[in-house]
């Protein structure tokens, strides 16, 4: 597993836009699949401050950002300023990454996308709010950790 930089140093509060650059590159096709969800047709590779920091395969199923129906008017999971940051999340989520890093940290990389793709502070507030308070479920499902674990 690889981790994270010793450098790098998620803030969760800190919204300064200069304090992690979180970019993509990859061009992004997918799959629609009958459960609703998406499969990944080309590999994405998340970029930490200009290092590459783990690549998404081709093959791996997200659901994007997971809003519900009702918030779709504010902001849905196909909006371009969180598809690829959604993405990378649900990776950082998943049991067979080989990424070894803290829900805390996949929650910061998902608000910090926002940032590089000019997503509003009150919306990059919101996400991770949404995510912090609604993905501890998911995530202890997925790494097997007790309840009140990061």
């Amino acid at each position: 597993m690889r981790p994270i930089a010793r450098s790098v140093e998620f803030k969760p509060w800190d919204l300064d836009d200069d304090q992690v650059r979180i970019t993509f590159k990859g061009d992004l096709a997918y799959a629609a699949l009958e459960n609703g969800c998406y499969q990944l047709a080309r590999p994405i590779t998340c970029v930490l401050d200009g290092i590459d920091w783990f690549t998404i395969p081709a093959g791996f199923v997200t659901d994007f950002l997971s809003t519900p129906r009702w918030l779709w008017w504010w902001v849905d999971r196909f909006d371009p300023k969180w598809i690829f940051g959604a993405c990378a999340h649900d990776y950082l989520y998943d049991q067979r990454c080989p990424v070894n890093c803290s829900r805390l940290d996949a929650d910061c990389m998902l608000r910090d996308s926002g940032a590089t793709t000019g997503a509003s502070h009150i919306n990059r507030i919101l996400i991770y709010a949404g995510v912090r308070t609604f993905g501890g479920k998911y995530w202890r499902a997925q790494t097997g950790l007790p309840r009140g674990s990061a």
